[in-house]
């Protein structure tokens, strides 16, 4: 049985019980429909696209203190031609889940328990949540629609058909980075940017192309 949960403003939370029928593999995080210890908070329908940041704030509302402040990663599916999200997938480190990791989904334009929502998550790479690193948040200042702005800064994008956004902390330290991958019509990215969230620097192959 899938239990949801009315919270006044803020949609549903569902609550789905461990299959132990599910083939999961130990120590990685499922970001779908059959995650083990996961929580996708679902938010009502809006008619604006939400920036990463904005999302965050709504997805650490149904968190405990301990667990909002444990941020691991953030990702969203890949997008259409418009380079917008419809949806964020935050991933929180949360040591009382079987594997030390909970996820919470926002939707921007369409409600995150929409199937399409889900189908379009269930193609997004898999975090480990065990090597993935604590997000300074102090050193987030670079939302996701400006770092897109400062890839446009500096590259045309030409015949562009979609985009996958990733936050995470480096595992050597240092700022925060967005992992802006771009696509056309093959499965394969034609371009990827690394985007430092505080600083704004942008990098491509290992070179910075500004500061």
């Amino acid at each position: 049985m899938i239990n949801y949960h009315h919270h006044p403003n803020e949609g549903y939370v569902m609550n789905k019980p461990i299959d132990m029928n599910e083939r999961v593999n130990p120590g990685t995080l499922q970001c779908s429909l059959l995650s083990l210890g996961c929580i996708f908070g679902f938010v009502p329908l809006i008619e604006i696209s939400w920036t990463a940041f904005r999302a965050l704030k709504v997805a650490q509302r149904r968190l405990r203190a301990d667990v909002r402040s444990e941020l691991l990663c953030i990702a969203s599916p890949r997008t259409d031609a418009t380079l917008i999200p419809q949806a964020w997938r935050f991933v929180f480190r949360d040591l009382r889940t079987i594997d030390h990791a909970r996820v919470v989904t926002v939707g921007a334009k369409a409600s995150s328990e929409h199937p399409d929502v889900v189908e379009a998550f269930a193609s997004v790479k898999e975090e480990d949540a065990f090597s993935l690193q604590a997000i300074d948040r102090k050193k987030l200042v670079v939302d996701s629609d400006q770092a897109l702005e400062k890839v446009r800064g500096i590259s045309k994008l030409n015949d562009i058909q979609g985009a996958e956004y990733r936050l995470v902390q480096p595992q050597q330290g240092g700022e925060p980075r967005w992992d802006l991958s771009f696509y056309g019509k093959a499965a394969e990215p034609v371009a990827s940017f690394h985007i430092g969230a505080k600083t704004g620097a942008v990098a491509r192959g290992g070179q910075w192309l500004s500061a």
